[in-house]
């Protein structure tokens, strides 16, 4: 059986699925595998739903999981593994990125990479420790450029990660509720302090400054 599988034009997104795929042999193992690519930007613009419709397998990122599983584009690891094996994999997996693909008391796809965002400086340019808080990097803004991933979605991913630090993780407490309005007020002061400060060869989709969430959701 000879399965077609989608994934990302990038060496994180195919690198290790085409080296698995190589060492299959259809005779030997009943079994092959054909990896086509597209750009990232093709997972964003085509519904998930069309996407599995045409393929075996699908590289996806885990925000797109919830609209899968409602349009039933996928199968659950618990219908295709067994629950050592799965354990097993849980295990080796690095950090919660085997977590992040759980919903609805189910697994629904197995982490090919994991990316998170980190701190970088340069030491020639901060006399210190570098910041280990929040509260920090703020003050350490007021003295030397501070730089914050402000464009496209990692404003939101740097609005989640710094409400994860804060105390509440985006979907914790309540599943119902992304994060609470106080949390989210006292992030969107954060990154607007350290927006104005940004130099201005990386303010590319930085927030205004100013900016306040009772703006962005219309509150008086």
């Amino acid at each position: 059986m000879r399965y077609r599988g989608l994934t990302w034009n990038h060496p994180r997104g195919y690198a290790a699925l085409v080296a698995a795929a190589v060492q299959l042999d259809e005779a030997r193992d009943a079994l092959g595998i054909a990896w086509d690519r597209q750009p990232l930007e093709g997972f964003e613009s085509h519904p998930i739903a069309q996407l599995c419709a045409r393929y075996d397998l699908v590289v996806l990122d885990h925000p797109h999981v919830g609209e899968a599983i409602e349009q039933r584009c996928l199968q659950p690891l618990e219908n295709l593994f067994r629950s050592d094996e799965l354990a097993t994999l849980s295990k080796q997996i690095i950090g919660p990125s085997y977590s992040s693909y759980a919903y609805g008391g189910k697994h629904w796809a197995l982490p090919l990479d994991a990316a998170t965002q980190v701190c970088a400086y340069r030491a020639d340019l901060i006399d210190e420790a570098p910041p280990r808080t929040w509260a920090e990097v703020v003050a350490l803004s007021e003295r030397v450029p501070v730089a914050l991933s402000l464009a496209g979605p990692h404003a939101a991913l740097s609005f989640w990660s710094i409400a994860a630090a804060l105390g509440d993780p985006p979907g914790r407490t309540d599943p119902g509720r992304l994060i609470a309005i106080d949390t989210g007020l006292q992030v969107i002061e954060l990154m607007t302090a350290l927006a104005a400060r940004m130099p201005e060869s990386v303010r590319s989709g930085a927030l205004p400054a100013g900016l306040r969430l009772r703006e962005l959701c219309g509150r008086n």
